[in-house]
């Protein structure tokens, strides 16, 4: 049987707006956000209700999913696992400042940020084996034919490079917007295919 996994990036807060780095500061959605989340829930009434819900513990992910499961009643778990990665000292920071402040930093971000372990924060390679394993934990249980994971543009980025094969040097390429959504088969092979990627 082929099983269906969504996996949704939150809607927008107030420091997606002014493209501040957010990391596992536990900022709110915005107005605009719950719209997005209801929008997205529009758009997803033929395939709800999920046989379940995993999100992240960050209030943004929660009332994302929170939303989006309004009317539907499927289970909401929380697994920490699904945060953001951490921008230690750079959160609540904006990039232009960032790279007056740490310059060396900003460049491997702009150019290898596979490379780069932001001071207090994480590595790509710690976010990875961090949500990746637990990724593969939910997915690969037998008990649903569909589901979705709500959590963050890291964590979404480091998900979609497990799914694509890809290097974590390119992860920042699949970063999305508020809500992208990105849908994945898991064969009865154990083989995951993506059958949409940043569908806004």
């Amino acid at each position: 049987m082929k099983r269906e996994i969504y996996l949704i990036r939150h809607g927008e807060t107030d420091w997606n707006k002014e493209r501040r780095f957010q990391g596992q500061t536990d900022i709110p959605l915005n107005d605009n956000g719950r719209r997005q989340a209801k929008s997205l829930r529009e758009s997803l009434k033929g395939k709800l209700p999920f046989d379940r819900i995993i999100c992240s513990d960050l209030c943004r992910a929660r009332e994302t999913a929170e939303i989006i499961n309004e009317g539907s009643q499927s289970p909401i778990i929380i697994d920490p696992a699904f945060r953001e990665l951490c921008f230690g000292k750079w959160e609540g920071m904006v990039f232009p400042d960032i790279k007056k402040e740490y310059p060396l930093e900003a460049k491997y971000w702009s150019t290898a940020p596979h490379l780069l372990h932001i001071s207090g924060g994480e590595s790509l390679q710690e976010l990875f084996g961090r949500v990746w394993p637990r990724f593969i934990y939910w997915t690969q249980l037998e008990d649903y034919r569909s589901m979705a994971v709500v959590c963050h543009g890291g964590t979404c980025g480091a998900l979609l490079c497990g799914l694509l094969n890809k290097p974590l040097s390119e992860l920042v390429t699949y970063i999305h917007g508020n809500t992208a959504l990105n849908v994945a088969e898991l064969h009865e092979n154990g083989v995951y295919q993506m059958a949409r990627v940043n569908d806004q």
